[in-house]
């Protein structure tokens, strides 16, 4: 894990809150005329998809041809290289943004959810700035002096495609970006992004936790102190083999979990699902209670014979093993897939990279950019990563909970109540039907109708799409059910585009 940053000096000054306004001339954002709907953490980065048509590019920087890596110092001119000597689209990219872009594509409104993350000093910034107003999403970024601005290529060589992430800037965002007075009591806490007073979505991708979980986990108890619906997206199952003891200490605080099922997997494996819901205050709701029984469903064979459309229960499982059945390859292929992971086919595969050992040198606070106006990191030495790699609608109706809706209260930010009343969990399997369960502990499930292999243009950012569209009907006060049904209608969509982008045309959805 990257070193936590000391805290901000208290002569932080006041022109320090405008600290969003404006960045090298283009706008970070604007502000918001109206208030947000979400406000959503991650991890920015500039997307780039360029065709090859051999691999000479593979070779000659050691590159799997279909395969996903951050790469190491030695390869870093492969970006440079790329962007003078090939076509290039592109795209914003990074789970949370995907979500935040799709999200306002999908309710047909400018300026409904806010971005924050970390981003460079360069003509990357510049660029994934542009693009990000263009979609409509609001920004408060960090500006980080010492890194580039988060990357990833998409060589596409046929059928194969090799994704290569440079990080950089977007591992930073250290709590005194987010608030005031980040020592103060979960409800004395002062955002200086104003906009978490007013939106009742905040969402936190799993990324952003592998580098700045004390920002993470004081966004998840602003939350709950001021009655806000926490979304929470496991993202990829090295958050979970890697980052236990973190989402041991977020989990209990999320009030939406989603997820790919290996991921699940992966998460009872590394962290003590039973001993976390065990430890919960007695009739305090949380998602950990609802765990065990979600992943009982997935890991009990004959799973198709037990679901109805009334759902089960945990008492018609019994123990079962964590063993269950693989998704055949080429179900998951024709399938929607809603979330990634690296161990699917067709994950999400373009912001998994674990950037656990990309450190500053330095104990040094962040302090103000006096020049820029930016809060910025200092200027010192760092070590980068050795590389990583890894190989590569109908809907059922199901039976409802009496209390599964609450319609939004705008009337104070600080006396609204969440839009579940019930924790919820979902989980998404690929070609077999999604899995939910909400605070009654009945697992429901929803049937997944496949696309053909023809209708699939690229399966990047699916799973950022169908959280994306599921915020969208959540913002709306729509039921559970719609919610889902909307995620999936909304990664539909995006599959059939190049890249993690949204159709010209409007939605029309809701």
């Amino acid at each position: 894990m990257p070193r936590m940053m000391t805290a901000v000096s208290d002569n932080f000054s006041q022109s320090a809150c405008h600290i969003f306004c404006e960045m090298m001339g283009v706008s970070n954002g604007s502000n918001c005329s109206q208030d947000p709907l979400l406000v959503a953490f991650g991890n920015p980065l500039l997307d780039m998809t360029a065709v090859v048509a051999d691999k000479r590019l593979h070779v000659r920087f050691s590159l799997p041809t279909d395969g996903q890596l951050e790469v190491s110092e030695e390869q870093l001119e492969l970006f440079s290289l790329v962007q003078d000597q090939y076509e290039v689209q592109y795209t914003a990219g990074g789970c949370s943004l995907n979500t935040c872009r799709v999200f306002s594509w999908v309710l047909d409104q400018q300026k409904c959810a806010v971005f924050i993350g970390g981003i460079g000093q360069d003509e990357d910034a510049e660029r994934l700035i542009r693009i990000i107003c263009n979609s409509g999403v609001v920004t408060r970024l960090l500006e980080v002096s010492t890194e580039s601005t988060g990357r990833c290529v998409a060589l596409v060589l046929g059928a194969e495609r090799c994704l290569c992430a440079d990080v950089g800037a977007a591992n930073y965002c250290p709590p005194e970006h987010v608030f005031h007075n980040p020592d103060a009591e979960a409800a004395e806490l002062q955002p200086r992004v104003t906009e978490m007073l007013t939106a009742q979505l905040l969402y936190v991708e799993g990324y952003f936790i592998t580098h700045s979980f004390d920002t993470a986990l004081m966004v998840a108890k602003f939350a709950k102190a001021k009655k806000k619906t926490l979304v929470f997206n496991l993202c990829g199952s090295y958050v979970c083999e890697n980052h236990p003891s973190e989402l041991k200490g977020l989990l209990p605080y999320v009030d939406i979990l989603i997820g790919f099922v290996e991921e699940y997997k992966t998460l009872e494996k590394h962290v003590d699902l039973p001993g976390l819901a065990s430890s919960q205050p007695a009739g305090q709701p949380s998602i950990v209670t609802s765990l065990p029984c979600i992943l009982q469903a997935v890991n009990k064979p004959n799973l198709e014979k037990k679901l109805s459309g009334n759902g089960f229960s945990p008492d018609d499982l019994g123990a079962c093993s964590l063993q269950g059945p693989e998704l055949p390859a080429d179900a998951r292929k024709e399938s929607v897939v809603t979330n990634g992971s690296p161990d699917s086919e067709c994950s999400n595969t373009s912001n998994y990279f674990d950037n656990s050992e990309v450190l500053y040198d330095t104990d040094d606070p962040v302090s103000p950019s006096v020049e820029n106006n930016i809060l910025s990191v200092p200027s010192k030495p760092r070590r980068r990563s050795e590389k990583r790699s890894t190989s590569s609608y109908d809907s059922m109706r199901c039976q409802r909970s009496s209390s599964v809706v609450n319609r939004l209260d705008t009337t104070s930010s600080d006396e609204s109540e969440s839009f579940f009343r019930d924790k919820v969990v979902i989980m998404t399997q690929g070609a077999l039907p999604l899995l939910y369960v909400a605070g009654d502990g009945v697992v429901k499930e929803k049937q997944i109708a496949p696309l053909s292999p023809d209708s699939i243009v690229d399966t990047t950012g699916a799973g950022d799409s169908f959280v994306g569209g599921f915020l969208a009907c959540l913002s709306q006060g729509r039921s559970l059910e719609d919610c889902i049904e909307g995620g999936v209608w909304a990664a539909r969509q995006i599959l059939q585009q190049k890249g993690c982008s949204v159709p010209d045309q409007s939605a029309n959805y809701l």
